[in-house]
């Protein structure tokens, strides 16, 4: 399990570069991608892309690329434009008769006088870039490791406290079938008293126990039973896409609960059906950061 949440740097300074990269993520339920870097390593984008969703799945991930190039660029001039444009801005002196000196910068400052050709950036530099990135990525994921193990720690005592209140509300069900029927077949006697028949009591035993099973939770339990057991395959599992499938589980369970919440009114029970809610609130919290 790992959490969507991290950062992670990585240096490389070398006689022809400086490179530093900066690796953060944020929660987010897809693979949102942004990478700022100089206009000439944006033709490398697509490779640094590759490379980091190999370890991150999902989250908004920002990647800043900052670089200095000292190589000495390949500086050209252009002779015969240089001689044009001097005889050029000297003629143009003589003809409004300016006496100031003509200097070289200015010149050089005319169109293709002088040009340069843009570095090239081989297959070795962007091995070079690639291996700076992975040292930010495995920094990045030490600390959304260990995020996660506090994550899974978390989850781990919620799963418990869950399995508690579920097994105390199993239990709590024949106990509360037979209140729940001693209640209200009194109530019933009580009301009609003495004119009440063998039949007319048959009739209303029968409604009183089809009133019963209509609020039986008998078949939530066992989805909720289920659910939990694939909520502790998940917290035993590699915890690859733990994330997604762990919040659909908790969303299942919600719903049995709410359900059960409905049907049932044991007051003893009332404290843990309320537990399992918070849990699975918190749960769905903390589940956001979870990758």
């Amino acid at each position: 399990m790992k959490s969507m949440t991290g950062f992670g740097n990585a240096e490389l300074h070398s006689d022809d570069f400086d490179i530093e990269i900066e690796l953060k993520t944020v929660n987010n339920k897809y693979f949102d991608w942004k990478m700022s870097s100089p206009r000439e390593l944006l033709v490398f984008e697509n490779n640094v892309k590759e490379l980091v969703s190999k370890y991150i799945r999902r989250g908004k991930v920002e990647l800043r690329i900052n670089f200095c190039d000292k190589r000495i660029p390949d500086y050209q001039l252009d002779e015969n434009k240089l001689k044009a444009f001097a005889a050029l801005l000297k003629h143009a002196k003589e003809i409004i008769g300016d006496k100031s000196p003509l200097t070289i910068e200015t010149i050089i400052e005319q169109p293709n006088v002088l040009s340069f050709h843009s570095l090239s950036y081989d297959e070795a530099f962007l091995e070079t870039l690639l291996n700076t990135v992975e040292e930010a990525i495995k920094k990045h994921q030490q600390m959304a490791i260990q995020e996660g193990y506090s994550l899974h720690e978390f989850f781990l005592d919620s799963y418990r406290k869950i399995q508690e209140s579920v097994t105390f509300i199993e239990q709590s069900i024949p106990e509360f079938k037979v209140k729940s029927f001693e209640s209200m077949k009194a109530n019933v006697e009580d009301i009609l008293k003495d004119s009440i028949g063998e039949d007319l009591e048959k009739r209303l035993m029968l409604e009183l126990v089809i009133y019963l099973d209509k609020n039986d939770i008998t078949e939530e339990l066992i989805r909720i039973k289920s659910h939990l057991e694939k909520f502790d395959e998940r917290l035993k599992g590699d915890g690859v896409d733990a994330g997604k499938s762990l919040n659909f589980i908790f969303q299942e369970i919600q719903r049995e609960i709410n359900t059960i919440s409905a049907k049932y009114s044991d007051t003893k029970s009332f404290e843990h059906i309320l537990r399992i809610k918070e849990e699975i609130e918190k749960c769905r919290e903390q589940i956001q950061n979870v990758e």
